[in-house]
């Protein structure tokens, strides 16, 4: 449905020298991701209240690790709780303005939650595919906004199959990471560039499951260097989880993207069969970059570094570009952006807490605060 013959993903391309976009004009603009509306390839508009996220400087671990300035774009703070709600807003505005009444996604927990709430906002019917070992926070997100979940016993590629043979069976309009939802993620890269004043930053680091995300970031940085909004462009790091790299081994080995079994705790980036694998390959190569590979130890220890040293608790899949991070600490770097996905409390269970004291009424505490 969104592949040409040669099996690469279809691209939506716009007329850029029909746009005429001026720093100034977008200064005087509100913040949010219709701000760039003339980037945007839909008329129709399902939004609430999209984009417009903090960059955050993160001082301490930048400290930390001897780095001059350490940014964090912290997506946790859109509609339903992760990065996901860019494309959702494109891509159920594009299902309004084709007619489409049943819509049916497949989803590993965020993009279902996401398209679940755009969907009952436009009064569409949804269906949503997804692993039966999904987080119970996503689950009760998707079944408050009145989608149909559908849990299959499976991993994520299978659930993106049965989606895709379920809208050709029943006439379901197809959501995912394809065309229209690259559209919505391509304004992260817009809004960090104009954050920074339109002066890029040395490195901007995304987690890679599908690879939608690094490959819409790239798209946005062409696209505003084409306007003439920006000068230089940065590279790009994107970032595996070990137990689901097959990116990093196509990178890493120069050969072919191979599907394979994804086994890690980083739920949201646990895809073993990329849909966009060859477009973040390709941003890699064009932008000078690298695609790293980082184990879930990893990805839980910089979740709670993040948590203790800037006080933002972000999912596992979030936390990977800071788990990279640790990595490149060794390098002279001016300037880095990490994308940080998706907030905590929608994947908490990786995460284990004990109290510091059980006690009953009554109890002396007194030697609790004793230290």
């Amino acid at each position: 449905m969104y592949s040409c013959k040669c099996g690469g993903p279809l691209e939506i391309k716009c007329e850029l020298n029909e746009i005429k976009l001026t720093k100034k004009t977008l200064s005087e603009r509100p913040r949010g991701m219709w701000k760039y509306a003339e980037l945007l390839p839909v008329k129709k508009r399902a939004s609430l209240g999209e984009g417009g996220t903090r960059l955050i400087r993160a001082k301490r671990i930048g400290a930390s690790l001897k780095l001059k300035e350490l940014y964090i774009k912290e997506e946790r703070t859109n509609p339903t709780g992760s990065f996901k709600d860019r494309g959702s807003s494109v891509e159920i505005s594009r299902a309004i303005e084709v007619k489409a009444k049943r819509l049916c996604v497949a989803s590993t927990g965020n993009m279902g939650a996401s398209t679940s709430a755009y969907a009952a906002i436009s009064q569409l019917q949804l269906f949503v595919f997804t692993p039966k070992h999904i987080s119970h926070s996503i689950r009760v997100q998707i079944g408050i906004y009145g989608s149909k979940l559908i849990e299959l016993d499976g991993n994520y590629d299978d659930c993106a199959q049965a989606a895709r043979e379920m809208s050709k069976k029943h006439g379901l309009h197809l959501l995912g990471d394809y065309p229209f939802r690259k559209e919505g993620q391509k304004s992260i890269a817009y809004e960090i560039l104009e954050d920074m004043k339109f002066n890029a930053p040395e490195y901007i680091v995304c987690p890679i499951g599908n690879g939608t995300l690094i490959s819409a970031t790239w798209k946005g940085i062409k696209e505003f260097e084409e306007l003439g909004l920006i000068d230089s462009r940065p590279k790009l790091i994107g970032v595996q989880a070990a137990g689901s790299s097959p990116v990093y081994k196509a990178y890493a080995g120069k050969k072919d993207i191979k599907k394979e079994t994804p086994d890690t705790i980083a739920h949201a980036i646990a895809v073993g069969n990329p849909t966009d694998g060859l477009s973040a390959l390709q941003a890699v190569k064009e932008s000078k970059g690298e695609i790293m590979q980082v184990s879930d130890e990893r990805m839980l220890g910089a979740q709670k570094l993040i948590a203790k040293k800037e006080g933002f608790f972000f999912q596992p899949a979030a936390a990977a570009p800071m788990a990279a991070l640790l990595e490149l600490s060794e390098r002279k770097i001016d300037s880095l952006v990490c994308v940080a996905t998706g907030d905590g409390l929608k994947r908490p269970e990786p995460v284990h807490v004990r109290a510091s004291a059980v006690v009953k009424p009554g109890d002396d505490m007194d030697e609790i605060f004793k230290c």
